[in-house]
Formats: structure tokens, C-alpha cells, sequence
């Protein structure tokens, strides 16, 4: 079974093979690990001198990123991309036989989708209402209740306050109706933090608050508050800016509408009050950019994107004059301590910038959902141009690569992995998908020592169960291509050995059999074809083919060595016994890709009645024969 203690065996095992090679990375964790000459692109002659003497393992990381903000560019036009490029390239059986039939064809690995979630915020403090009117007091007694964590008396107090407004008993303006609207929806995202499952609403009947249920209010409160009041009037200025000062510190507080996203320890959370009372306006238009930032977070997560876009435009507006205090240490991402291949991603903007940058990522994720591709693009590239978090710039690289990647334009996939590595060295330690899919474009476009580099430092990064594997049988693989066959059995052995539970541990046994086959008898040559058969009978249609062409290509070598001890049998009878073979194959097989293999081999066999025709002066047979098979 996969273990830890094995994963570290392996590292070893890989660090000596490196040593061994002549021309290959010495040092799995070498930074960067996807890197391709082209991936700088010079923008003059000076530039090109420069690129050429740097440095790429020893540049400084802030020194790496102004190279790519000064050269990256993205190519979004799909349509003659996709025209231009071959996706995928492999051995061609025609040419190189013997290496294709021994490595088959490899299992092309679909990638598995990271979810972002984008964070929502609670009310840090509450604030007492400066002003006489009975609505006002009303309000700061449903906040008193607040303060004392009474969820069912501040539902109850926010209710009646609605009732009586309704009823007319108090005159509101639409200053003051939004300010309700805000408050309660804070309260109801307060008690979904707090996981109240119920509040009784009257007498008779209570009203189950399922998570599904509280966004859905949440939400439609928010959605209400941007779109049905005039943002001229609660556009922010600087009592605004000084108020939010005073008013808590936002980007410490996300929360995340998945259960185990609750990155905050304690289970209940607790409004505090805030030391100053507030003007209603004043409050309103400082608190207006949490609420936007709220309705991208609930939006996203329900796909309704049309809302969400039209919250990062009007923050777009409010940032011009509007600023939160800034982090100045943390990462504009989160991800768990041991993150896999198909981690969720959990934003954490850090100030003003990071938020906006957010906003580009999720206008480009609604528009790959919506297969937009090309007009994603662009907007990754205006959130890259922001500078912001270095980490949210990887992301933003590593979001364009996966659209490349599943468009199959590789060359591209791999490149933008490649910046997404560069631009932020602990980004492929928190999303380590870059590094595994940044590989695995590099193996199916030929680039092999960059994809066992990019394995290697996968291996590195990565404790992940699934891919680790995977990830150990591409540079297997990869050692058998560039000829290094001994270290390719080894690593083999290995896969087979310590991961035999694993899916690829299959692969590895047929390769090697493939490997081996020629120096078996042909007895034991079947004993452990059948051995492998009985292994493999679940496992993928094509590595069956390829152990039973494996097997076919020997004992056809077998038969033509045959040929020259059997006196008996004619030649067209000794070519009738490796066509039959050949038949036999197909049959159990019929239409698969290795019967390319031995199309020369069936053309000389047929040639073979053609001789014996001739040697026995058949010419009118052999006229015939000739225009059957031209």
C-alpha cells in the first residue's frame, strides 16, 4: 500500500537516478521546475542578452516576477490555436515499433476541478444609531439583543420592527429601510455562522433554517440592497473612510458557505459593539463594500453570476475613494496543510487591490462556466497587470492554464503553469495541481525532462494519495523513452511492489513485461502472460491489447526463428503459422492500435505464396496472385 514512509524511499530512489544521469536535474526541488527558455519573452535586443545570462534557479522571486509582468502575454483566439497545435504527441508505432509496443499507449488523465470559494464577511461590530426617532431606538434594542446572543429575541425584534413599518405605526425613508435591510441581513449570515438550525416565528410555527434556505434570504437581502437604491447617495467620502478605520479590520473575518471551510476555531461567533455611536448615512455608505463583497461570495457559490459582476463594478467605484486597512503579511490564498491535487482554493484578499483582483477571478471563472474561454482570458490578464498578492497572480496563471489544458493546447497549458510556478514560489506548495497538470502538459508534448522535473517536484510538494502515483509512473515512463531503460525497470519494480493496490501499478507490470519478454522462454513467457491477464482483467481495454502484442511480437520471433529448422512445411505453410497468430490477435482484438505493428510482417507473409509460386514456375497462379494483392 501507498504510505508516507514509502513516498520518502521513492524521493531517495529518484534523487540517486538523477545523480546517475548525465543530463538530466540533479535536485528535484530545483526551482523553477516547468521552465522553458521561451517562457521569457524578450521584448527588445537588451532584453534578449539579459534573458540569455539569467539565472533562472538563483533570480530572486521579485526579480523573476518583473521579468513576467513584463512579458507575458495571452493568445485567446481558441479557434486558430487549436488549428496550429497537436495536442498530444506519442510514439509512432510505424517508426520506432519495438518502443511503442513496449509502452503502449499511457492513460491521458483528466484534470479534476479545483473549487474557489470567495469569502463572505459578518459584521465585526455593531453600532449604536445617533438620533432620537423611535426607529432608531427600535434598532439599537434588536442590537442590544444582538450583543447578549439572543438569536430568537433579535429575530423577534427585527420582525416586529418590519410589522410596524408595514402597519405604518413609523415613517421611514429609504435611508432608513436600507439600513434595516443590512442589519438583518448580517444577522441571518450571524446565525448560518453559528449553525441555528431553527427560529420559532410566531406562536404556532418554526421555521427550519437549513443552510440552503439562510443563503437563499441572505442573498436575496443583499441583492436587494445594490440594486433597489440610488448608489449617488450612499456613494462613500471621508467620514466614510474615517468611520471603517474605527469600524474593524474585515479581511481577518472570512467565512466560506461550506461546512469544513470554517477556517475560524471557535464554533460560535460573536459580534462586539463598536466604541462610537454612528451616523445612519455614514454607517451605510462605509458598510456598502462588505456587502458587495458579500453578494460576489453568495453568488458565486449559487452560479448566479449576473449579480456577482454587478457588485464588482460598483467596488470598483467605492475603492477610487474608499480604502480598508491593509494586511501586510498573508497569503491572498488558503488551502489545507497538506493540500492534493484537487485541493479547494479559499480567497483571502488582503487589501483594496487583492479584492479587485478577486473580482477579475470571478468574472473569468463565469465565463469559462458559461464557454467563454477567449473573454476569460482577458479578464485573468487585467487581474494579473493589478499586481496584487503574488499567490492571486499564480492562481490567476494557473486558472488560464487549466483552460488551455482542456482545450488541449498544451504548449500554452504548460507555459502558463510554468508562470503560475515562477511568480509565486509557495503557490505549487498550496495548489500543487499546477505542478502535476504544468508535468503531465510537458509529457504530451514530447518535453520530457521538464515533465520529470515537474513529477519530481510534484513528489516534493505533495503527499497526494491519488496523483503520487501517477505522478511516479510518468517519470518511469519518461526514463524508458530517453533510454534508460535500468532505471525505468527499477522505478518499475518499485511502482509494483510498494504500490500494488494503485491503478498503476498495472501499467508498470505490463510495461515491464514488455521489457523482459524477449529474455523469457517461451514456456515462462506464457506462464506470465497468463499471470498478468488474470491481473489486469479489470483494467483498461489498451493494456490488455498491449500484453497480448507483447506476447504475439515474441512468439512471432519465435516462429520465424522456427522457420529455418522446419523442413517439413512449405513456405507458404511456415507463413500461414505466423498469420495465424496474427488473425488470432485480431480477433480477440479487433480494430486496436498495435495491429499497425505487424502490417509489414503480413505483407511478407503474403509475399511468401508469391515465392513459392515462382519456384515452382506457376507463372499463370502467380499472374493472378499479383492482381488479387496489388
Amino acid at each position: 500500500m501507498f504510505s508516507l514512509k514509502n513516498l520518502k524511499k521513492l524521493f531517495l530512489l529518484i534523487l540517486i537516478l538523477n545523480f546517475i544521469g548525465v543530463d538530466r536535474v540533479i535536485f528535484a526541488q530545483n526551482w523553477p521546475s516547468l521552465f522553458n527558455s521561451q517562457d521569457l519573452i524578450p521584448n527588445s535586443e537588451n532584453d534578449l542578452k539579459k534573458l540569455n545570462k539569467m539565472n533562472i534557479s538563483k533570480t530572486s522571486q521579485e526579480d523573476m516576477r518583473k521579468e513576467l509582468f513584463n512579458s507575458f502575454h495571452f493568445i485567446a483566439d481558441f479557434s486558430s490555436e487549436t488549428l496550429g497545435e497537436r495536442p498530444r504527441e506519442w510514439i509512432d508505432a510505424t517508426k520506432n515499433p519495438q518502443q511503442a509496443i513496449e509502452l503502449g499507449y499511457p492513460q491521458v488523465i483528466k484534470r479534476p476541478r479545483n473549487e474557489i470559494y470567495f469569502p463572505v464577511y459578518p459584521l465585526l461590530k455593531l453600532s449604536y444609531f445617533k438620533g432620537d426617532s423611535a426607529v432608531n431606538s427600535e434598532i439599537n434594542v434588536c442590537q442590544t439583543y444582538w450583543l447578549q446572543n439572543l438569536p430568537q429575541e433579535t429575530f423577534n425584534c427585527f420582525t416586529n420592527l418590519q410589522t410596524n413599518i408595514l402597519k405604518k405605526k413609523y415613517i421611514t425613508t429609504p435611508t432608513v429601510d436600507m439600513q434595516i435591510n443590512i442589519l438583518q441581513g448580517f444577522f441571518l449570515l450571524e446565525l448560518m455562522l453559528n449553525d441555528v438550525k431553527e427560529i420559532q416565528t410566531n406562536q404556532e410555527k418554526v421555521m427550519p433554517l437549513n443552510s440552503e434556505k439562510l443563503i437563499s434570504i441572505i442573498k436575496s437581502i443583499f441583492n436587494y440592497v445594490s440594486t433597489n437604491y440610488k448608489e449617488t447617495i450612499y456613494f462613500p467620502n471621508k467620514k466614510g473612510e474615517e468611520f471603517i478605520n474605527n469600524y474593524g479590520d474585515f479581511f481577518n473575518s472570512p467565512h466560506y458557505l461550506v461546512d469544513k471551510a470554517k477556517f475560524n476555531p471557535d464554533k460560535t461567533y460573536k459580534s462586539l459593539l463598536s466604541d462610537e455611536s454612528a451616523e445612519v448615512l455614514t454607517w451605510i455608505r462605509s458598510i456598502m463594500p462588505v456587502v458587495y463583497m458579500n453578494i460576489i461570495g453568495l453568488n458565486n457559490t449559487n452560479e448566479n453570476f449576473e449579480k456577482g459582476f454587478t457588485a464588482i463594478d460598483k467596488l470598483e467605484n467605492y475603492f477610487k475613494v474608499f480604502h480598508f486597512s491593509k494586511q501586510k503579511i498573508g497569503s491572498a490564498i488558503q488551502t489545507s496543510q497538506s493540500p492534493k491535487v484537487n485541493e479547494e482554493i479559499f480567497l483571502k484578499p488582503l487589501n483594496n487591490t487583492d479584492v479587485l483582483v478577486m473580482g477579475d477571478l470571478y468574472k473569468a471563472l463565469a465565463l469559462q462556466k458559461s464557454l467563454q474561454p477567449d473573454t476569460a482570458l482577458r479578464y485573468i490578464s487585467s487581474g494579473i497587470l493589478k499586481n496584487g498578492d503574488p499567490d492571486l497572480a499564480s492562481l490567476l496563471f494557473k486558472v488560464s492554464a487549466d483552460t488551455y489544458f482542456d482545450f488541449n493546447i498544451l504548449q500554452l497549458a504548460r507555459r502558463s503553469y510554468s508562470w503560475s510556478e515562477m511568480y509565486s514560489k509557495r503557490f505549487v506548495d498550496k495548489v500543487p495541481s499546477a505542478l502535476f497538470f504544468g508535468a503531465e502538459s510537458a509529457f504530451w508534448i514530447g518535453q520530457y525532462d521538464i515533465a520529470k522535473s515537474g513529477f519530481q517536484r510534484f513528489l516534493f510538494a505533495s503527499s497526494d494519495k491519488k496523483y503520487a502515483p501517477q505522478a511516479q509512473l510518468r517519470i518511469a515512463t519518461i526514463e524508458q523513452l530517453q533510454g534508460n531503460k535500468s532505471n525505468a525497470k527499477t522505478l518499475y519494480e518499485y511502482i509494483i511492489r510498494n504500490l500494488n493496490q494503485d491503478p498503476v501499478a498495472q501499467d508498470a507490470t505490463v510495461n515491464l513485461f514488455c521489457m523482459n519478454i524477449n529474455n523469457l522462454t517461451p514456456k515462462l513467457r506464457k506462464l506470465e502472460y497468463k499471470d498478468i491477464s488474470e491481473k489486469i482483467k479489470f483494467s483498461r481495454a489498451d493494456l490488455k491489447r498491449q500484453a497480448k502484442a507483447c506476447l504475439m511480437s515474441s512468439d512471432l520471433m519465435d516462429a520465424t526463428a522456427e522457420t529455418f529448422k522446419d523442413k517439413k512445411n512449405n513456405v507458404v505453410q511456415k507463413a500461414e503459422i505466423q498469420d495465424k497468430i496474427i488473425k488470432t490477435y485480431n480477433q480477440e482484438f479487433p480494430d486496436n492500435e498495435f495491429i499497425v505493428l505487424f502490417a509489414d510482417r503480413i505483407k511478407q507473409l503474403k509475399l511468401a505464396e508469391a515465392a513459392l509460386l515462382a519456384t515452382q514456375n506457376k507463372c499463370k497462379n502467380l499472374i493472378e496472385y499479383y492482381g488479387k494483392n496489388r
